[in-house]
């Protein structure tokens, strides 16, 4: 299809000089117009950047519906701050929700809080993406509306003391009536979070602990919502250990976006950004991992772990790990030993709660039957209502259960020494991670240490594979009579 600049020489032919400058005027109105609508240029049906590629983002949007907490925790432009914070602040404050809309609504305005770093961040930021550039209009001082707030729906403006153009509130046009929205930053120190009740609180890059908190009692008697948008480069902080802790439990939500979740970065942008950025902060920049610098007990870049799948050789040593679990996931995991290279892949993943043992052993006997499990210590325990050992009921499901519980050769069986044996052998090449295992590389990802003590939350496919090296001398490999071909990936998500 032609476009309009193509066609416009085409065009100009026999105008005159008049018919030049008006069709000009009516073009210059048609691209003010455009940039007034900035809002209904994101997650479009149709398209190279159509909305059923933004699954992370579609995510988050949904669970707004479920949870009062939420955190994006993401790599560098992946879109946090425009197209998942900007985007979602702005369908509250005018109420213009797309018919695909599945998260939080609110029928009526709203009074919200959006806040930065800095004044300078947040000037520059958060209030460029939502209202655009400042500009002056009949001697007036505004703003430009080529941002994500619809021009028509910018109300009047309160402009802060002692900030040059920062806005202090802005009114924005509700299908109802009108919202307002205040411009803050962290620097203004939590006296400036106190006072007023407020539905909707924005706040991009990552807040100091007790402006989290008192912007959290600030959305209470109203039953708002609060949204966190960031890059974790401080490390695993007092916020994002809470968030990691009690997502875990179902009692906020947090989600990570990586460059890979996102269509609009090609292999050479990200190379490029990597090229760019110093090797200890990879992960953070490009997986939303917390940097690598504040506890993390695999410090190591992913890249260096990950391998395509590959059809596992007869002669490759196998066995299975599992952790048992109820409330907190059941996982198992599936690990194949080049003996010649020495060299551990772990090649099939399992997790899911609140299942039977039955359960678990009828979605993971399909990796082989006269695959060798190895498990903890607490397979030992005696369930309350059969009477049965756990350790016993896999075995009634029909898998080939080791003996006795997980040790080392000597007879120990310590967590560190176990972790200590897998990160040897990632810093050798000697431990590989399938691309396919996504549930534990997440699980890697926030797998830290708090003053020195791991923390153990998310760590349920990394104490199976754990399991599984301990007792790597009892890998067995295929029998002849079996088929080479590597079983389907068998993961469940929880």
């Amino acid at each position: 299809m032609t476009s309009l600049s193509e066609k416009l020489p085409n065009l100009l032919i026999g105008l005159s000089n008049s018919q030049k400058l008006e069709l000009l005027a009516l073009l210059e109105e048609k691209n003010y117009r455009e940039s007034g609508r900035k809002l209904w240029t994101y997650f479009r049906d149709e398209g190279d950047l159509r909305r059923e590629l933004y699954k992370k983002h579609l995510e988050f949007f949904e669970a707004g519906a479920r949870y009062k907490e939420r955190l994006v925790m993401a790599g560098n432009r992946v879109g946090k701050t425009e197209s998942i914070g900007g985007y979602e602040t702005a369908l509250h404050l005018t109420g213009q929700y797309p018919s695909w809309w599945v998260g939080r609504r609110f029928n009526k305005p709203v009074r919200a809080w959006v806040a930065g770093k800095t004044n300078e961040t947040a000037r520059d930021i958060v209030q460029t993406k939502l209202f655009g550039a400042v500009v002056y209009r009949s001697g007036k001082k505004t703003f430009a509306g080529d941002g994500l707030i619809p021009r028509d729906c910018i109300g009047e403006v309160t402009w802060k003391q002692g900030v040059q153009n920062m806005a202090d509130t802005v009114q924005v046009k509700h299908m109802s009536g009108w919202s307002i929205v205040g411009i803050k930053s962290y620097q203004q120190g939590r006296g400036s979070f106190e006072g007023t009740e407020r539905e909707v609180i924005w706040l991009d890059e990552e807040p100091p602990l007790d402006i989290y908190t008192e912007s959290l009692t600030r959305t209470m008697t109203t039953k708002g919502i609060v949204m966190l948008t960031f890059t974790p480069l401080e490390g695993t902080t007092e916020v994002v250990d809470d968030f990691i802790h009690k997502s875990e439990k179902g009692i906020k939500y947090l989600q990570s976006i990586t460059w890979d979740d996102v269509p609009h970065l090609s292999k050479q942008d990200k190379a490029d950004m990597l090229a760019s950025y110093p090797k200890h902060e990879h992960d953070a920049r490009s997986r939303g991992v917390p940097f690598a610098g504040s506890g993390l007990i695999f410090p190591i870049d992913e890249a260096d772990i990950i391998v395509e799948p590959f059809e596992i050789p007869r002669h490759f040593a196998c066995i299975g790990g599992m952790d048992f679990g109820w409330d907190h996931p059941f996982a198992a995991v599936k690990l194949a030993w080049d003996r010649d290279k020495d060299i551990i892949y772990l090649i099939e993943e399992y997790k899911q709660s609140e299942r039977t043992p039955d359960y678990h052993a009828k979605e993971i006997i399909s990796w082989g039957e006269w695959l060798p499990w190895a498990w903890p210590h607490d397979g030992y325990q005696h369930d309350k209502g059969s009477g049965i050992a756990l350790k016993e009921q896999y075995e009634k499901g029909g898998l080939n259960m080791l003996g006795e519980n997980a040790k080392f050769d000597d007879g120990s069986n310590g967590v560190e020494a176990g972790l200590m044996l897998m990160l040897d052998r990632m810093i050798v090449g000697k431990f590989k991670i399938f691309s396919t295992c996504t549930l534990w590389l997440a699980e890697r990802r926030m797998y830290h240490r708090d003053k020195g003590k791991i923390v153990k939350v998310k760590d349920d496919a990394i104490s199976a594979s754990r399991y599984a090296l301990m007792c790597l001398s009892s890998a067995v490999t295929t029998p002849l009579n079996t088929s080479q071909k590597r079983s389907k990936p068998n993961w469940r998500r929880v």
